[in-house]
């Protein structure tokens, strides 16, 4: 047994000796960030079957980052990465690395009684600063729709707000089966963002477990940055089955709990394509979202994974 370690010492070492360059280049003497994970094993794998599934989904999220790291096993149950760059940059790499990326599709709830409670108390008694409003529209077959919501340049005066608003009137508070979320709307991509309420169902019809592979592309008329992505067989077949069953009615891309956008559904869509606008930010950040969603859908769903040591290895003597 002891052997054993040793062996799998003298492996980690040579591992992430050849990753940062040898013992030749200067850069070795770079500080470097050293993570330690602990995988969660919560689907009935064994912990080593669920350590090589996440090992392989940390390495997808770190290609094409142009950044010296590597992921290792440290045991059965366990990942040690390691990362050299400059603060900033090893901030980034620990949040993508970290990043769960909850993408959800979901039918939003228009013309609702709560959010008609909600708009009337707003008109009466919000704050300025707060607006109450009304989406029209109609679909594809001529039929009028609506969607009451509330807006503001000020998200946490607008959740404060909402929360608060329940005391005032009962028919203001949000049923167990719904959820309230907020889009940041950034009218022709500049100036301050503008949150603006949805209520949604929260069963999502499509989740990033459904995504087969997502790039990065642009909109033809407005050249603003999107991820395109791909469903599997199973999602492709239920996405075109609601999106049949929702014509003219919204469905509110949803990615860690913010919506994205909210589009009305024109036609049915069975190929399996859905397309997400990027947010609000410099060019550079919103690249650099875009980019990480990119990677991180892309490496695929992971087992839970606990940070349990981390340290800044200094230059070396």
């Amino acid at each position: 047994m002891l052997a054993h370690h040793r062996l799998v010492a003298v492996a980690l070492t040579l591992a992430l000796a050849f990753a940062f360059g040898g013992c030749g280049d200067r850069r070795r003497f770079e500080p470097r960030l050293v993570l330690i994970y602990e995988v969660e094993v919560s689907d009935g794998t064994s912990a080593t079957q669920a350590r090589d599934r996440a090992l392989h989904g940390l390495r997808e999220r770190l290609d094409d980052r142009e950044v010296r790291a590597a992921v290792v096993a440290d045991g059965a149950a366990r990942i040690r990465v390691e990362l050299a760059g400059d603060d900033l940059t090893l901030a980034r790499l620990t949040a993508l690395l970290e990043r769960r990326a909850v993408l959800g599709i979901h039918r939003v709830d228009e013309d609702s009684v709560t959010m008609r409670a909600l708009t009337a108390l707003a008109r009466a008694e919000a704050p300025t600063g707060i607006t109450a409003t009304v989406d029209h529209w109609r679909g594809p077959d001529g039929d009028a729709h609506q969607d009451d919501y509330l807006w503001s340049l000020d998200r946490p005066a607008l959740e404060a707000w909402i929360a608060a608003a329940p005391t005032r009137d009962p028919q203001t508070a949000v049923a167990a089966d719904r959820r309230l979320l907020l889009e940041a709307m950034s009218p022709h991509g500049a100036g301050s963002a503008r949150w603006r309420t949805y209520l949604v169902d929260p069963d999502a019809i499509i989740t990033g477990d459904d995504v087969d592979d997502a790039d990065l592309v642009s909109d033809p008329d407005t050249l603003q940055l999107q991820v395109r992505l791909r469903l599997s067989d199973d999602g492709r077949v239920r996405f075109g089955t609601a999106t049949a069953a929702a014509l003219g009615h919204k469905l509110a891309i949803v990615l860690d709990g913010k919506v994205q956008s909210a589009p009305v559904v024109q036609s049915p869509i069975p190929g399996g394509e859905i397309v997400v606008t990027m947010g609000n930010g410099s060019p550079e950040e919103v690249l650099r979202q875009a980019s990480d969603l990119v990677a991180v859908l892309r490496a695929g769903r992971m087992p839970p994974l606990r940070r349990v040591h981390s340290e800044i290895v200094g230059p070396a003597r």
